[in-house]
C-alpha cells in the first residue's frame, strides 16, 4: 500500500516537465517567438519595400502590357469548289453524252471546298513602354529623404516594442522568481505553525494550556495556510505569464537567474540625457 501511494504521488512529478531558463535565454526566446517583435520586423520590410519604390524614380521604368485572345472559330474564306466542277461537268455532258466516270470524279472533288484563313486562333499582343524621366523638379531628391525616413520611423518603432517586450519580460520573469521565494517562505512559516500547533495540542491534552491559546495557534496556523495558497496561486498566474510570453506550451519554467540589487543609480543628468536622445517616442516624433 504504500508503495502505491508513493508511486502515485510521483506521477504528477514525472508528468510535468522541468524547463530551466536564464534570463539571456529567455531574451533569445522572446526576440525569436514574439509576434509583436515579428510585426514591428515586417514594418520595417515594408518600409524599405516603399523606399524602393521611391528610389525607382532616379532609374528608368519600363511597363508592359500584353493581351491573349482564343477564338473559337477560325477567321476564313471559304470557296466550294463545285463552282468549278460544275462548269466542267456540262462542257463535258456536251461531248460524251451519259458519261458517268468523269461525272462521278467531278462530283467528288465538288463536294469540297478551299479554305483561306485571314487571323490564327490563338492571337497575343505585347507592348512595352519605357521612360527615363531626366528633370523632375526636385521630387526625386525629396521622394529619396521620405523613403529613407519612413525606414528610419519603422526601425525607431520596431526599437520601441522590443524595448517594451524587454520590459514586460523582465517584470514577469523576475516576478516569478520572486514569487518562487515568496512560496518558499510562506511554506516554511506555515510548517512552523503547523508544529507549533501540535504542540499546543499536546499541552493542551497534559493540562499546560487552556483551550483558547491552543485556538489561537490554529488559527495562525489556518492563516499562514491561506497565505501559502495565495502565494502558490499568484506563482501559477506569473508562470503562466511567461510562458504564454516565451511561446512555451508545457513544462515549468524555472528561473535561473538570481535577483539582484542596484547598489548605486546614475546621476540625473544621465536620465535627461538618455531622454533627449535614447526616447523612442521623441526620436519618432522628430523624424
Amino acid at each position: 500500500m504504500h508503495l502505491i501511494l508513493t508511486l502515485l504521488c510521483s506521477i504528477p512529478a514525472i508528468a510535468q516537465t522541468v524547463v530551466p531558463l536564464t534570463f539571456e535565454e529567455s531574451l533569445q526566446i522572446l526576440s525569436r517567438e514574439s509576434h509583436s517583435i515579428q510585426m514591428a520586423d515586417r514594418a520595417v520590410e515594408q518600409a524599405r519595400n516603399e523606399q524602393g519604390k521611391l528610389n525607382a524614380f532616379w532609374y528608368p521604368s519600363l511597363q508592359s502590357t500584353g493581351a491573349y485572345i482564343h477564338l473559337s472559330e477560325q477567321i476564313a474564306v471559304k470557296q466550294p469548289l463545285s463552282d468549278f466542277t460544275d462548269p466542267a461537268k456540262n462542257y463535258i455532258q456536251s461531248l460524251i453524252p451519259n458519261e458517268k466516270l468523269c461525272n462521278s470524279l467531278l462530283d467528288r472533288i465538288g463536294s469540297h471546298a478551299l479554305t483561306f484563313p485571314l487571323a490564327p486562333r490563338n492571337l497575343t499582343t505585347v507592348d512595352l513602354d519605357a521612360e527615363w524621366v531626366l528633370f523632375a523638379g526636385g521630387k526625386r531628391v525629396e521622394a529619396n529623404k521620405i523613403g529613407h525616413t519612413l525606414v528610419n520611423v519603422a526601425r525607431r518603432q520596431r526599437d520601441q516594442v522590443d524595448a517594451e517586450q524587454r520590459t514586460v519580460l523582465a517584470e514577469t520573469y523576475y516576478g516569478l522568481r520572486l514569487a518562487n521565494q515568496v512560496v518558499q517562505v510562506r511554506e516554511e512559516n506555515w510548517q512552523a505553525f503547523k508544529r507549533h500547533y501540535e504542540d499546543a495540542v499536546k499541552l493542551e491534552e497534559n493540562g499546560l494550556i487552556t483551550k483558547s491559546i491552543r485556538l489561537f495557534a490554529q488559527v495562525i496556523m489556518d492563516e499562514s495556510y491561506r497565505q501559502l495558497e495565495a502565494a502558490r496561486k499568484e506563482e501559477d498566474v506569473i508562470q503562466n505569464r511567461l510562458k504564454n510570453l516565451l511561446k512555451i506550451d508545457s513544462g515549468i519554467v524555472v528561473p535561473r537567474s538570481p535577483l539582484f540589487i542596484n547598489e548605486t543609480l546614475p546621476l540625473k543628468h544621465y536620465y535627461e540625457e538618455s531622454v533627449q536622445s535614447e526616447n523612442y517616442l521623441l526620436n519618432q516624433l522628430t523624424l
